[in-house]
């Protein structure tokens, strides 16, 4: 692992390539449990009302859409949404649902230049090879004073402190970059779009995943999405998390980084 001297982003010094990523990708599992699942979906309804003052052209794009969660609840919302994923499992799943999903950034019609309201990225960007890239080809499709929402794991958070190189989000050819909620500014900065909101929640005490399993998929559970399902039901609980997340925000420490940054340029 190294570390960008610019903007101080860790990264993968290794490369993989397409083959890697294709084999990795391939049967890369999206399904949650059901109770996971409608926390996601209440979170997802909270940002797009969070994102509603920005809606001008009704164009919203989410890089990495996986098995298309957000893309419904956006167009649920009346948003015109379509997504990019790799993995031709969730793409299939994608199609099924009639989404409007594309493989790749370069399959978009050329009409889609500069006209988004709206990009989301979704625990995406850390997996990215050709991050710089990425992020100038996405800007070149969001319109000026529109926003780019990043989710990404914080890796200044105390559980990566405590099991170091041990700890789950360290993983090749899945995780390429580790950021801090600094480096992700200066990283976001460089390219052109300046900070409206960035916040740090959740926690995760565990080095490793509680994995589970249905017919088609494994899956794996963080401590915190294991804390999610059970604050829906326990007031006590939702009541310590918010509180808890509260400081972790402050400190800079939840295991999360949540990022909403408009373009300037």
């Amino acid at each position: 692992m190294m570390q960008c001297k610019n903007c101080r982003v860790i990264f993968m010094h290794r490369k993989p390539t397409l083959a890697e990523l294709n084999n990795h990708y391939s049967d890369y599992p999206y399904v949650f449990p059901q109770s996971v699942r409608l926390s996601i979906e209440k979170s997802y309804e909270e940002l797009l009302m969070q994102l509603e003052p920005y809606r001008k052209n009704n164009k919203l794009l989410d890089y990495g859409c996986g098995t298309g969660i957000f893309l419904q609840k956006a167009i649920e919302k009346g948003w015109q949404a379509i997504g990019i994923e790799l993995s031709e499992k969730a793409l299939i799943e994608c199609r099924n649902k009639n989404l409007t999903v594309y493989t790749s950034i370069e399959e978009l019609p050329s009409e889609k230049e500069a006209e988004f309201d709206v990009i989301t990225m979704f625990e995406v960007i850390e997996h990215l090879s050709e991050v710089n890239e990425t992020i100038d080809f996405l800007s070149s499709l969001l319109r000026i004073n529109g926003v780019f929402y990043n989710t990404t794991p914080n890796f200044n958070n105390p559980a990566r402190w405590l099991h170091k190189e041990n700890y789950h989000i360290i993983e090749y050819p899945e995780h390429l970059l580790y950021f801090s909620c600094a480096s992700f500014n200066n990283c976001l900065r460089l390219h052109g779009f300046s900070k409206k909101q960035i916040s740090t929640t959740g926690i995760d005490i565990s080095s490793k995943r509680k994995f589970f399993s249905d017919v088609t998929y494994s899956k794996s559970l963080t401590t915190n999405e294991i804390i999610l399902v059970k604050s829906q039901k326990n007031v006590f609980l939702k009541f310590s998390k918010k509180t808890v997340n509260y400081f972790l925000s402050i400190f800079r420490l939840g295991m999360t980084i949540k990022a909403l940054y408009i373009k300037n340029k």
